[in-house]
């Protein structure tokens, strides 16, 4: 079955998730659980807006390689966990440089919570 998974996370959380299909049905459990469910759809997280940091990085190449590898490096001093810990969500560079720069636009979230 194709189509799109709806997958919110609440915090705190129990250890368990809520999901809603394209059709409407509706699920709760573990993530395992919800794994066992899934065949060829895509997911579509939901996370509170208080995990997320949104954030503009500023680097002199739109070369996508470039920016994966520089982001968590140079937004490091502005924020209050280890990068290694994170996930980095990076969206498209700005089309024109200003001061020889691209503005990256990035949502930053811990990987484990």
């Amino acid at each position: 079955m194709k189509g799109n998974i709806y997958l919110r996370l609440d915090y705190p959380s129990n250890g368990n998730v809520v999901w809603r299909t394209n059709d409407g049905d509706y699920g709760s459990g573990t993530l395992s659980e919800l794994a066992n469910l899934i065949d060829e759809q895509r997911i579509i997280i939901f996370v509170p807006s208080s995990e997320i940091l949104l954030i503009e990085a500023n680097l002199p190449t739109r070369k996508r390689e470039r920016i994966i590898q520089a982001i968590p490096y140079h937004l490091e001093e502005n924020l209050a966990a280890d990068v290694d810990s994170l996930h980095f969500a990076i969206g498209t560079p700005s089309a024109i440089a200003i001061n020889g720069n691209f503005n990256i636009p990035v949502a930053v979230i811990a990987r484990e919570r």
